[in-house]
């Protein structure tokens, strides 16, 4: 069953303007209160959703995350700039069922609760895929 929570949040990232906007850095640091789980940060120039509109810096938190994919090309990001070609948030998707199948067959709520934000760089460059709970941004924020 879908969370109506879950869907505004999916809503809500899906709505921002990735295609174009620039992934600079991705930490990952301790969730703020559940040690068994880690905060992914990225910072990111967000390309201005409207025509003209100056690009802003941000810090794009994904917090109570649980598992990272990634696989970039470090040198081609770079060649690249860094660009994001697209981004998305699914409740549900066929990556989040394989690794149900695969890798968590044992847990007993495997990744409910859990939703699948994912970042395609300009190709060759690579992806990076990310189970959390929720996500927030600060606009205008750099380096924090």
């Amino acid at each position: 069953m879908v969370d109506n929570s879950q869907e505004r949040i999916r809503d809500r990232f899906n709505q921002m303007p990735w295609h174009d906007s620039k992934l600079l850095n991705v930490r990952i640091v301790p969730a703020r209160h559940d040690p068994r789980s880690a905060d992914v940060i990225l910072e990111i120039i967000l390309r201005s959703a409207k025509a003209g509109g100056e690009a802003s810096q941000a810090l794009l938190s994904l917090r109570d995350s649980t598992i990272v994919k990634l696989d970039f090309d470090i040198a081609t990001k770079s060649v690249c700039g860094d660009d994001i070609a697209s981004a998305s948030c699914d409740i549900d998707s066929p990556l989040k069922s394989q690794l149900e199948r695969e890798r968590l067959a044992a847990e007993p709520n495997g990744l409910s609760g859990y939703l699948h934000f994912s970042w395609i760089l300009c190709p060759p460059s690579g992806e990076m895929h990310v189970f959390a709970r929720t996500f927030d941004i600060d606009v205008g924020v750099a380096n924090g």
